[in-house]
């Protein structure tokens, strides 16, 4: 579009969702766009307004405890092994 054009942007309002145009680092509440000579730098952002799921329990550390009860249910598994071995 050439310089000096003045266009609308808009978007259809969906739930869960949060739309935003900016032009040139300032929001358009309205979602007016007036081309200047030197050109313009516009971002459409749409904002997921959904909190994240919640997957259960998290413990700080979860990868380590989980590494420590591999590597005893491993010992276990040996020594229960060598018992075998030996009778």
């Amino acid at each position: 579009l050439p310089a000096g054009w003045t266009f609308t942007v808009t978007e259809e309002q969906t739930p869960n969702y949060t739309q935003s145009i900016t032009v040139d680092e300032e929001k358009s509440p309205d979602g007016t766009v007036k081309l200047s000579e030197s050109g313009n730098t516009i971002a459409f952002v749409n904002t997921c307004t959904i909190a994240p799921a919640e997957t259960g329990v998290s413990l700080p550390g979860g990868a380590g405890v989980m590494l420590g009860a591999g590597l005893a249910a491993l010992a276990v598994l040996l020594a229960l092994g060598r018992r075998r071995a030996l009778r």
